[in-house]
């Protein structure tokens, strides 16, 4: 990589301590150089120069461009779920694929105070307790039923 974007690493030269200050100090310099260099391109720029040289690369992307991202729709990296207020909603699916292991999101993350009830009597507190604690507000309540409620 350092040579195809004209960088000099002395990292890979005879003598060179990685943990000295020297080498500390060559190692914060190696990336600023490196910053630098890749702020003078656009990313399809170095994608291009990477793939064409044989260095592994492949872009960062952000959560809201992932949902949209071909490949991981293709690979079931993106899953669409049902949430109890919004609606459809696309999320990141199983990220760990094994051929011998299901690889569906089988349901949708809870929502704050979903499962409190539940939890809390599993954990042996009587139904007025645990209506004592959601009415203190020491334990949060579930919203996806106060939705309902209201609808």
């Amino acid at each position: 990589m350092a040579d195809a974007i004209g960088l000099d690493d002395p990292r890979f030269e005879p003598g060179y301590v990685e943990l000295s200050d020297e080498g500390l100090e060559s190692s914060r310099q190696i990336a600023l150089e490196a910053e630098r260099i890749f702020l003078t391109e656009p990313a399809a720029h170095w994608i291009e120069l990477f793939e064409r040289v044989g260095v592994p690369v492949s872009p960062l992307k952000f959560v809201e461009e992932m949902v949209f991202d071909e490949q991981a729709l293709a690979n079931g990296m993106i899953v669409e779920q049902h949430h109890p207020i919004a609606g459809p909603v696309h999320t990141a699916g199983p990220i760990l694929k094994m051929s011998d292991s299901a690889n569906v999101a089988e349901r949708r993350s809870p929502m704050l105070g979903e499962h409190s009830s539940e939890i809390l009597t599993r954990l042996g507190y009587t139904e007025s307790e645990i209506q004592a604690l959601l009415k203190s507000g020491a334990v949060p309540g579930d919203i996806t039923a106060e939705s309902r409620e209201v609808s």
